[in-house]
């Protein structure tokens, strides 16, 4: 039973570590590329900068390595070669290039047309959710690239629009990306379309207003996911479906009907997994988090998960501090039986919601030998003093 009881600890813990450390992979996502004047998106090319020039032509990068043009006509769809799972990517597999992915006109040049494909979310009067934003599109030449300053390793870089944090471009209206250069057989694409302006600033981790394309979020988040691979024809114009996925914006209302070992204050996770057996030791699809809260009085936290499910959310506070995946004090929601634990609180995502909610109560309590001495001072800012201070809450 406790190492039954110790798997939602570390459900918990890999979801922390896999959701809020993998979503800090960049200072500023958007940091590092040159826009030009009158240019319809700001590109660089390894090897240099480029402005986009006015009308969307090819801009030359100063070290020569590669090209990428300012913009691409609406016009002519990118075919798959291939769907993959929520949030995966589309190889070119051979597809016959549209118009607007023709060869470049350097033989050793290959061009690269990129047509978004946003999941069906309906958009938001709040200017967070208005699927309204900035996109950053990224190639390069491995699937893990470095978690901060990516950009200085790219091999092609474009932000639309120019300015980002000042203007906007509504996602159902990117055309399609046009990306040339020199480029290897095989390239990993990202895309980051970033609707919640919030995240544009220095230092801001991806969250819920985000949607990213080129990692494979159908069995959950892992730690440092790799960017999928696509091939590529060198030398011609090779057409590429991206699908986009919704870090959709979660509100998780945390009540404690359980009566705590401690004062009721601690660090507080959420998470949201695929399956209510907590032995399976289920994937994470979402999470909402603080560094330190107290649950003497009902607490929201706000998070993000992606997809629809089916999902079920459970939660946990560490009352005491304690290390360990689920150390003794630890409030949860969870149903404990002599011989199965299972999480009882399903997450119920409409179709198209960007913003879902859900409750969850935390109604179960790690027990506390009864040798273990007395209960050590365990309010937040006890913790706090304790580790040299705890970090800013949420995500």
């Amino acid at each position: 039973m406790n190492l039954v009881l110790s798997s939602i600890g570390v459900v918990l813990s890999c979801a922390v570590a896999a959701l809020a450390c993998s979503s800090d992979s960049t200072d500023n996502p958007f940091g590092g590329s040159d826009a030009g004047d009158g240019g319809a998106a700001g590109d660089r090319a390894a090897g240099g900068t480029s402005p986009a020039s006015a009308g969307g032509s090819a801009g030359n990068a100063s070290g020569g390595k590669s090209t990428s043009s300012g913009g691409a006509s609406s016009g002519g769809g990118a075919t798959a070669g291939g769907a993959t799972g929520t949030g995966g990517t589309a190889g070119a597999g051979g597809a016959t290039p549209p118009a607007d992915c023709a060869a470049p006109t350097d033989a050793n040049q290959t061009a690269l047309c990129v047509t978004l494909a946003p999941e069906a979310v309906t958009a938001q009067s709040d200017p967070a959710l208005d699927e309204k934003g900035v996109l950053l599109v990224q190639l390069f030449d491995t699937p893990t690239p470095p978690e901060k300053d990516a950009s200085a390793v790219a091999l092609l870089e474009h932000v639309l629009p120019a300015n980002p944090g000042v203007s906007e471009v509504s996602l159902a209206a990117i055309p399609v990306q046009r990306l040339v250069g020199t480029l290897p057989p095989v390239v990993y694409l990202r895309a980051v379309f970033v609707d919640n302006a919030e995240r544009l600033a220095k230092d801001a981790a991806l969250g819920w207003g985000a949607w990213v394309g080129g990692i494979d979020v159908s069995d959950g988040f892992q730690d440092k996911d790799p960017i999928l691979p696509v091939p590529l024809d060198v030398g011609k114009g090779n057409a590429v479906t991206l699908p986009l996925v919704a870090l959709r914006k979660l509100t998780v209302a945390v009540h404690a009907s359980a009566k705590p070992v401690g004062d009721g204050q601690g660090p507080l996770a959420a998470v949201v997994v695929n399956d209510p057996d907590v032995a399976k030791k289920p994937p994470a699809f979402g999470l909402a988090r603080a560094a330190c809260a107290d649950v003497s009085k009902d607490v929201t936290l706000t998070g993000f998960v992606v997809g629809a499910g089916p999902y079920w959310i459970t939660g946990a506070l560490n009352d005491l501090g304690l290390p360990g995946d689920f150390p003794p004090g630890t409030l949860a929601a969870l149903t404990v039986s002599a011989t199965k634990i299972t999480i009882p609180q399903k997450l119920v995502i409409a179709a198209g919601d960007y913003a879902p909610s859900v409750s969850i109560d935390l109604d179960y309590v790690a027990p506390r030998p009864g040798d273990a001495g007395p209960v050590p001072p365990n309010s937040c800012a006890d913790l706090a003093s304790a580790d040299g201070g705890l970090p800013d809450a949420g995500i």
